[in-house]
């Protein structure tokens, strides 16, 4: 990422960005249905494999909110 080579120059690109300016693009929040329905569209689309990102520190939170309640719902 030479663009934004350090943390202080991510901050400072994504300084005015909102969640309202996102959600429109990526999944997020604590809804699992929004989560579901996004990786269903390349599902119907043919990909066979998804990669999701989990941002943040709680790792072992984030993988029981995936396991427990999105991927039911695939």
């Amino acid at each position: 990422m030479s663009e934004l080579p350090n943390p202080i120059n991510f901050d400072a690109a994504t300084e005015l960005v909102t969640f309202d300016d996102l959600s429109d693009s990526i999944a997020a929040g604590p809804d699992p249905q929004v989560h579901a329905d996004a990786v269903r569209q390349f599902i119907d689309a043919g990909f066979d494999e998804v990669c999701v990102v989990q941002v943040g520190d709680d790792k072992e939170g984030f993988m029981r909110f995936w396991a427990d309640e999105v991927a039911p719902k695939l």
